[in-house]
């Protein structure tokens, strides 16, 4: 799912520090649980219990009842994956806007003022 169609549903901002905290905290429950999967075992099992995880994931950010509301009663794994990766790839693109706008503000260091002459 694109981050256009995630934001018509739902209010995304990576600099807004309580959906940051949300975030960050279901993405660390979800990260313990895909590790908690057992590596043997039947794959569709796996993959049952995978799905599973990334809903969570998604309630936990988004609230309750947001991953049917996004995906349905599908379980595709591409599509979850897809849309975790969307989250992921607009987090990283806001911290580099961050960082960015931090080092204009940011008075430099000794180095850093020699090193602009």
């Amino acid at each position: 799912m694109s981050l256009e169609e995630l934001k018509k549903l739902y209010d995304i901002d990576f600099e807004d520090i309580d959906f940051l905290e949300r975030y960050y905290n279901a993405y660390t429950k979800f990260n313990n649980r895909i590790k908690s999967i057992k590596k043997d075992g039947n794959v569709i099992e796996k993959l049952k219990k995978t799905c599973e995880y990334y809903r969570k994931f998604f309630d936990e950010i988004f609230g309750n009842g947001a991953s049917n509301k996004l995906f349905g009663n599908k379980n595709n794994i591409r599509l979850l994956e897809e849309t975790l990766m969307t989250l992921i790839q607009e987090n990283e693109r806001t911290n580099e806007r961050m960082a960015s706008r931090r080092m204009k503000v940011q008075p430099k260091n000794r180095a850093q003022r020699r090193n602009q002459k």
